[in-house]
């Protein structure tokens, strides 16, 4: 993979050598017609394994499995090796128990990730948007401890003004139907100091969710996981080595017992609010679990500082946003010390943007990694 200049963005990978051909294939690659093809979103396991998802002519969907050893192994949606009635998800039967329940008719495709999940707006006759559903791989998630998840938030929002999140409408295997959700999507909108007070206190009114029984920790940020996190990229980017080597080693010396315990949202990412009006509706739970509070707060935190660094955000508006962010946030309930908060951000930038820069592929910040990293030390000093 190389960046426009030419420069190699990610070392050569034995284990997938076909990486850079599928990243920018011609038509002459995917084994299917096509006058134009658009990657729509990739998974790479450095050392192991490449994920893409193409749309070819603006329409179909085209993915394939690289790595392992193995052939390229290519499929057509609505084919998937390991999700289960995906034909059902798109052409619901609206006499089925669950559609009839919903007056469930017809889909619309929103989000697919090969062999994970599978997410369609659910309409009933009249095009309403009675629900979204999203359906996961068999075993990779417990819908019930999910629904719970999502109930125990939406009830406690229930009493918060301006904020809201989408209750679990049903549920079966592998499946589950979430409220509908009104507003324009956060990272269509700009973002300025009002709403990012809003979205601030809105996950403050989260944290003071009580979790059920079976909320996981939420691990991403855990020493094991940015110790993996930092191995992928230095492997994928070797002139990264040392910056990130150095990064790690300070946040762990850095390191402080976490504090209190809360309900993390778990994926504080600005596609994940709606805004309506003054109203803010968070969605996308999957990822939530116990944690320090630093953590949601570090984590939307540090997507700012990656925005400076592309310069779609200069810092003075990055330091007015992030500081309204967090006295939203402060509005509602006490955020955590200072320090906790910088050293969430640094583990952030490393564990979340830089890994997934990686692991998306993502040229945009790959080309700017060294600069993230440096940010990261910045943050943490």
């Amino acid at each position: 993979m190389t960046a426009p200049a030419g420069r190699r963005l990610l070392a050569p990978d034995a284990a997938v050598p076909e990486r850079d051909l599928l990243l920018r294939p011609t038509v002459d690659v995917v084994p299917v017609p096509a006058a134009t093809i658009e990657v729509v979103r990739c998974k790479y396991r450095v050392g192991e394994s490449l994920r893409v998802v193409y749309r070819l002519d603006g329409e179909r969907l085209v993915s394939v499995r690289a790595g392992g050893g193995r052939a390229p192994r290519w499929w057509v949606f609505p084919d998937d090796r390991r999700l289960v009635d995906v034909a059902g998800m798109l052409r619901p039967d609206p006499a089925a128990p669950l559609a009839a329940s919903l007056g469930w008719c017809r889909s619309e495709l929103v989000e697919y990730a090969p062999e994970r999940s599978l997410t369609v707006r659910a309409l009933d006759r009249s095009g309403t948007v009675v629900g979204y559903a999203k359906r996961y791989a068999p075993g990779s998630v417990d819908s019930g401890a999910l629904a719970a998840r999502y109930a125990a938030v939406a009830g406690h929002l229930h009493v918060a003004p301006g904020v809201s999140s989408p209750r679990p409408l049903a549920r079966a295997d592998d499946l589950v139907v979430l409220e509908p959700m009104t507003g324009t999507v956060l990272a269509e909108l700009r973002v300025d100091a009002d709403r990012a007070a809003a979205v601030g206190a809105a996950i403050a009114w989260v944290h003071g969710a009580t979790p059920p029984s079976a909320t996981p920790t939420f691990p991403r940020l855990s020493p094991a996981r940015l110790t993996g996190a930092a191995a992928a990229v230095e492997r994928a980017v070797p002139a990264a080595a040392a910056a990130t080597r150095r990064l790690l080693d300070a946040l762990r010396r850095a390191h402080r017992p976490p504090g209190g315990c809360v309900l993390l949202h778990g994926d504080c990412h600005p596609k994940n609010a709606l805004v309506d009006g003054e109203r803010v509706s968070l969605v996308d739970l999957d990822q939530a679990g116990l944690g320090s509070a630093a953590a949601d707060l570090g984590s939307l935190l540090a997507r700012g500082h990656v925005a400076t660094l592309l310069r779609s955000r200069s810092p003075v508006e990055d330091a007015a946003v992030a500081g309204a962010f967090v006295a939203g946030y402060r509005s509602v309930r006490t955020p955590p010390p200072d320090a906790a908060i910088r050293w969430h951000v640094a583990a952030a930038l490393l564990g979340e943007q830089a890994v997934r820069a990686v692991s998306r592929v993502r040229p945009d910040v790959l080309a700017v990694l060294p600069s993230l990293l440096d940010r990261a030390q910045e943050v943490l000093a």
